[in-house]
């Protein structure tokens, strides 16, 4: 048989029991069409290479074939690391995905690049302590702002000041000698859903992040993560909706971020009590305008705040119509919604949902599932081990 042929049906055996685990030689084969034979031969090379492990053997079984197979979690693991203006949220994962660790701590961004990078490499250095060096098999970092994935570089973040053209790949795979990855955040959410969470088994799926970072949008098209040119695809924040509408951070007017953003919200809720209207944002903030949060309206908007329910719904439903305007795009099976949106309940899923549903073509929106995401806060940095783990077994 040729090698190549050989190599492809191998990778595609360790890839049907990843994403089915566990299975059996007899399950691989009525799930492929592969003879036992080729099955049994393939199965074998992969335990002996440290891919695979056989799962509750009967040590005198003589059917080997009703054996069930698992990828071994110990073949390696993974270092993913996502940070935003207020947090490093880290995670080791194994070849099964798994969290080993999982660490959070603050960014301090508001001190400038050197203590962000600074802070990175502590958080790391946390993350890999006590495991063996030669078991780590790489290092990845979801990074918000504009990226260029193959040089290693943050060229631009709006939200944390002088986060410029920072070679952030280089300077991680300089202090741990291991190979760095830097990509997207949304598009490694997005392939989290894909992998671990809400997406798995869907083909054409959309990721709508939203937060304290801004909103954004991750695709899996065809079962690939998209990316674009540039690799900078999705961009949901800087879509326009309103021409004429307030400047965005991005010097461009009407923008959705400029409209729905948390720190709009924050904005707006300032303005109103500077206006001298009534709320309880007023108390949540000690009286200073200037300590108002998108939090603060969050939870003022738990408590029936007249203010804050407005602002919040005003906020999904302009949120709700540039997801309308990506599912008339894109006609996706899928769209999950980022962990953010149970912030309050349903005060702020249900206008978006409503909006979403005013603004799609009825055809397409019969078509598509709206779901929340399962996967907690860690899901950029889940996501991006699971990026790097698809990466690693396509070398197997």
């Amino acid at each position: 048989m040729n090698n190549n042929i050989k190599n492809g049906n191998k990778k595609f055996v360790l890839n049907i029991v990843k994403e089915r685990q566990p299975l059996s030689r007899t399950q691989i084969g009525q799930l492929t069409g592969m003879r036992l034979a080729s099955i049994g031969k393939y199965v074998q090379e992969l335990i002996q290479q440290g891919w695979l492990i056989e799962e509750n053997r009967n040590p005198y079984s003589r059917r080997p074939r009703n054996t069930m197979l698992g990828i071994n979690p110990e073949k390696g693991f993974f270092v993913g690391i996502e940070f935003d203006p207020e947090w490093i949220i880290g995670v080791v994962t194994d070849m099964r995905g798994n969290i080993r660790k999982k660490i959070k701590r603050d960014t301090h961004s508001d001190k400038g690049k050197d203590v962000i990078i600074g802070n990175l490499i502590s958080a790391i250095k946390e993350l890999i302590l006590g495991l063996e060096q030669k078991k780590i098999i790489g290092i990845g970092i979801s990074a918000h702002g504009i990226i260029d994935t193959e040089k290693g570089i943050c060229i631009f973040y709006v939200q944390i000041k002088d986060w410029k053209n920072i070679p952030l790949r280089e300077i991680i795979e300089k202090k741990f000698n291991l190979p760095v990855v830097l990509e997207g955040t949304a598009p490694m959410k997005a392939f989290a859903e894909k992998s671990l969470g809400a997406g798995k088994g869907v083909r054409n799926l959309v990721f709508i992040e939203y937060g304290v970072a801004g909103i954004g949008a991750g695709f899996i098209l065809n079962g690939q993560l998209f990316g674009g040119t540039t690799e900078n695809a999705g961009e949901l924040g800087h879509t326009v909706l309103e021409p004429e509408g307030p400047i965005c951070s991005c010097g461009m007017s009407g923008c959705l971020e400029a409209l729905a953003s948390e720190s709009v919200l924050a904005t707006q809720a300032r303005r109103s009590l500077e206006e001298g209207t009534n709320s309880l944002i007023s108390e949540l903030s000690g009286g200073n305008p200037e300590n108002i949060t998108a939090e603060m309206v969050f939870e003022a908007a738990r408590r029936g705040d007249n203010l804050s329910l407005g602002l919040v719904d005003n906020a999904a439903k302009y949120l709700g119509i540039g997801i309308a305007n990506l599912i008339n795009l894109l006609n996706p099976e899928m769209v999950v919604l980022d962990p953010q949106f149970t912030k309050v309940e349903d005060l702020f899923l249900l206008p978006t949902k409503r909006a979403i549903a005013t603004h799609t073509l009825q055809r397409l929106m019969k078509n598509v599932r709206i779901e929340l995401s399962p996967l907690g806060e860690e899901i950029g940095a889940r996501g991006i081990c699971a990026y790097l783990t698809e990466k690693e077994m396509r070398l197997c």
